[in-house]
């Protein structure tokens, strides 16, 4: 995700919410941070920390249907 990304989500959601807000005829209170990495999807790296995971022993959920 790229600055342009970013802000094309930060506009979508303000329109999202001004449509709830409309609909619903209240007013709400909305903030978008920014300052946070973006989250990527990767399948190399997701089976290596459930490896990971499972060698301490932590309980894992794998939602990918493998087991």
């Amino acid at each position: 995700m790229n600055g342009e990304t970013q802000d094309l989500i930060a506009r979508e959601i303000h329109c999202l919410v001004k449509g709830i807000e409309v609909q619903f005829d209240v007013t709400c209170d909305f903030t978008y941070l920014a300052d946070y990495p973006p989250l990527c999807n990767d399948a190399d790296v997701t089976a290596e920390v459930l490896v990971a995971a499972k060698a301490v022993a932590y309980m894992v959920c794998d939602y990918r249907g493998k087991k």
